[in-house]
């Protein structure tokens, strides 16, 4: 299996992350999010719900211009299908 660990820089010092698990890491945390809201009121329902919509829209952003074209580039045989259609 090819590798995902990708190279980020942040203030000029680099290190490996593993997209996979950092995406793995999110879905989880937008999990305990959901939670969170549901069990909530008032403000604090609208604010946490605030919370996740923000995190959701640049998680999605990150999949949709960085992830997903890697993917489909990478992808062959019968997993094609599936990557296509995202």
């Amino acid at each position: 299996m090819q590798s995902t660990k990708a190279d980020i820089n942040i203030k000029g010092g680099g290190y490996k992350m593993d997209v996979l698990d950092h995406i793995k890491e999110e879905h989880e945390k937008f999990g305990k999010l959901m939670s969170s809201i549901e069990s909530a009121q008032g403000d604090k329902k609208k604010n946490l719900f605030i919370e996740l919509y923000a995190e959701l829209n640049g998680h999605h952003e990150a999949e949709e211009h960085v992830v997903f074209p890697i993917v489909k580039k990478k992808v062959k045989g019968e997993d094609v299908g599936v990557v296509l259609r995202t």
